[in-house]
């Protein structure tokens, strides 16, 4: 029975090896891309008889799975592997630690160990994992595993540079170099190293490591690469000569002629570096040198078609436009870049999803947008659209990192959004949160307007609990909402403020702030937001609700006198009478002319009062107002201000009115000997 029982393990564990490690072979290859798995050279293919086994016992343990077998240690890493691949990551670890301890000097111990550090990383387990890679360097080294070092190396540096500790990333590599008497394999380590320091943008650093790969023995490719990488150190570092020189060398030599692609590529990114470098630059000189690079861009499309190098600098190249603002012709770059694996293909498909979502977005909601803001009427269901669509925008500026734009978007998606959709909860809270880094005490009072005004959604619940509100709550005494509304109208949030003014009239309509909060809200919409018809709508609103209310007073007769201004018609006498501390009174010159002043008609002095034209429908009435109660009270400093016609300009009357009949005895004949008379 034992032997029986050994016999269907081991069976099991070869055709579950089997199957699993040809699956596997063709899913990585597929499916995995790692920079240190790409081929360089051919693959090797040899032709394999097929294996036939004629000669199998009747009984007992076949001859293949006799003695200790390798498969149960390479089945565990195989399912260890499967877990890992279906982020499974504790039953992957789990599978890592029994081979480890069933096989701790076996040859995938350090494969399993790296891959068990993995997992403990993953799972942010970073103590654990930090042990680990430690003991996957001692067993790879006791092994010679150089592949497993590589990679542990890597990580280590990875996991320091995430910790901000760069001597921590680089030692690895300086130990290995001096533990190993490999040349080779020195070389190899310390171009690793000086791709770290390329990548962190420490160029100087980098450009002196990858110079210093030639003093081991590096192969063709590890040749290529340090010298290729150090004139692009060195571009970066704008010592641009020195970096033609090592291009040069390269495509001069004849060992590199299948990487001409990657050497083309350094070329297109020290023009793209030379442009960018604008000190002393002449705008001509600049557009020339770009119309070359454009030139040099079409060449490399089609000479080195899908070369990666060539990819990763044509997302350098869309970062340049998108930095400068310029962000359709970034998109054209970034549609390039994302079209082959490389270390920037997500960055590069975040920005090209990113970008024209931004442009798709604005175009959408640019029309309703614009009638808005000029006032026009659109419906609720536009508003909807429109709103949403600014949210989207301050999304996409949010994960674009524009602070600024963030705040603007979602403030305007709050605004634009109608009072009582649900969605505007939404918008403000964004607003509230981006707000809050840089004016805390805005970002309070709009969670007080969210609390109170949405209270049924879920940001006006999560705002009534942050505040200590019950779900019962609200701001019971009209003072607390006029006090919230006026810090907000203080800061310039205007729409907010309006809302929580309005909520005063809607909620305790009979107390004496309600027709305050009306009329402040007209003042607001007139003086603040310079809408008219909406502040008219509103002083309308309060005559009619709160007839009696000194409001009402103030506001009925300025209403009437810029209905008739408006209308175009006569102004009747009995607003001509009315005191001018509650209308308008119109202008009339004979009774507020001194002697020693001149002239100036009724028509003139009333578009100088109006700013505009005596007539304009969109004239602020309280502001006319303030300006004739200045002009009768003080009519000689507002004359100062008008810029008056001189005395022989004036029309027939006014100018014998100053100067006296014309005297005709004196007039010169109007004939051509005196045209060109001096005057006298």
């Amino acid at each position: 029975m034992i032997g029986c029982q050994s016999y269907t393990n081991y069976t099991t564990y070869f055709n579950t090896f089997y199957n699993a490690e040809r699956l596997m072979k063709e899913s990585e290859e597929e499916f995995e891309y790692q920079d240190d798995k790409l081929r360089v050279f051919p693959r090797v293919f040899v032709p394999e008889d097929r294996i036939l086994f004629q000669n199998l016992l009747s009984s007992g343990i076949p001859p293949f799975p006799k003695g200790k077998s390798e498969y149960i240690e390479k089945t565990l890493f195989l399912m260890a592997k499967s877990y890992y691949y279906r982020e499974e990551w504790r039953p992957s670890a789990i599978k890592c630690s029994e081979l480890i301890d069933r096989y701790p000097e076996g040859d995938l111990a350090p494969d399993a160990a790296l891959l068990f550090a993995k997992n403990l990383l993953i799972e942010r387990n970073f103590y654990s994992g930090k042990v680990l890679l430690s003991r996957t360097v001692d067993l790879a080294w006791l092994k010679q595993r150089y592949d497993i070092l590589s990679e542990a190396f890597r990580i280590q540096a990875e996991l320091s540079l995430y910790e901000n500790d760069l001597e921590g990333a680089l030692r690895p590599y300086k130990q290995a170099i001096v533990q190993t008497d490999d040349q080779a394999q020195k070389a190899k380590w310390q171009l690793d190293m000086a791709a770290l320091l390329y990548r962190i943008s420490k160029f100087e650093l980098s450009a002196k490591a990858f110079a210093e790969v030639n003093k081991f023995k590096p192969d063709y490719l590890g040749k290529f690469e340090s010298k290729l990488y150090q004139a692009a150190s060195l571009s970066r570092l704008n010592k641009f000569k020195e970096a033609e020189e090592i291009i040069i060398d390269i495509e001069n030599d004849g060992k590199f002629k299948e990487w001409k692609g990657f050497a083309f590529a350094e070329r297109l990114n020290m023009m793209r570096l030379k442009l960018k470098d604008t000190v002393g630059k002449s705008k001509d000189f600049l557009d020339t040198k770009e119309k070359e690079l454009v030139v040099a861009e079409k060449f490399a499309d089609t000479t080195f078609i899908n070369n990666i190098l060539i990819t990763c600098y044509q997302f350098e190249r869309g970062m340049d436009f998108y930095q400068k603002n310029e962000y359709l012709k970034s998109l054209q770059y970034f549609v390039k870049s994302k079209s082959a694996k490389t270390p920037v293909f997500q960055t590069s498909y975040d920005m090209f999803k990113l970008l024209s979502d931004w442009d798709s977005k604005k175009s959408s909601c640019a029309p309703l947008l614009d009638k808005i803001q000029k006032g026009e009427k659109v419906s609720d269901t536009m508003r909807v659209y429109t709103s949403a669509y600014l949210y989207e925008i301050g999304r996409i500026h949010e994960k674009l990192n524009h602070q600024d734009s963030v705040l603007y978007y979602y403030k305007m998606a709050s605004t634009v959004a109608p009072s009582k959709n649900e969605y505007t909860a939404k918008y403000m809270y964004a607003y509230m949160r981006k707000l809050q880094a840089v004016d805390p005490q805005t970002s309070d009072s709009l969670k007080e307007v969210i609390a109170t005004n949405y209270s049924k959604t879920e940001y006006g619940k999560a705002m009534m609990k942050e505040l200590g509100m019950t779900e019962s709550f609200v701001i019971d005494t009209a003072a607390d909402l006029f006090t919230s509304a006026s810090d907000l109208r203080k800061t310039g949030e205007y729409a907010f403020a309006n809302s929580q003014y309005l909520k005063i009239y809607n909620e305790y309509p009979k107390i004496e702030l309600a027709p305050k909060s009306l009329y402040t809200i007209g003042w607001t919409f007139e003086n603040k937001q310079h809408d008219i018809d909406s502040a008219i709508f509103y002083y309308k609103l309060v005559i009619e609700k709160y007839p009696k209310s000194k409001y009402a007073n103030d506001l009925r007769t300025s209403l009437d006198y810029f209905a008739v201004l408006k209308s175009g018609t006569a102004i009747p006498d009995s607003l001509k009478m009315k005191d001018t501390s509650a209308i308008v009174a119109p202008i009339d010159s004979t009774q507020i002319r001194k002697a020693d002043e001149p002239f100036m008609d009724v028509e003139k002095m009333k578009a100088t009062l109006d700013g505009n034209t005596p007539f304009n429908i969109k004239m602020n009435p309280m502001d006319l107002i303030d300006k004739a109660k200045n002009f009768i009270s003080n009519p000689t400093e507002t004359f100062k201000s008008i810029e008056m016609p001189k005395l022989e300009e004036l029309p027939g009357k006014a100018k014998e009115y100053f100067l006296g009949p014309k005297d005709k005895s004196k007039e010169e004949p109007k004939d051509s000997t005196n045209v060109n008379k001096p005057k006298k």
